[in-house]
């Protein structure tokens, strides 16, 4: 037996088969795509069973931000 945890990497709006990734033993969601999911609502839903890798905005923060944006939004993603 392992300690190992699965990671599966996915792209746009995947709400519909979460409950099926859990199913067959997924630990780690990513990334999460702001544009295609409501992050708030997995957490909700799912953060009990899933973890989620990522949910910082890659288009907009991530390139352009100030330094103080990127860590306003990572500091509001760990929760």
């Amino acid at each position: 037996m392992t300690n190992a945890k699965l990671l599966y990497h996915t792209d746009g709006n995947v709400i519909d088969f979460i409950e099926d990734l859990i199913e067959i033993g997924v630990d780690i969601l990513n990334p999460i795509d702001l544009t295609a999911l409501d992050v708030d609502k997995l957490k909700q839903e799912f953060g009990n069973r899933l973890c989620f890798w990522g949910c910082i905005d890659t288009k907009r923060v991530l390139p352009k931000g100030t330094p103080e944006e990127v860590e306003s939004e990572v500091k509001k993603r760990i929760r």
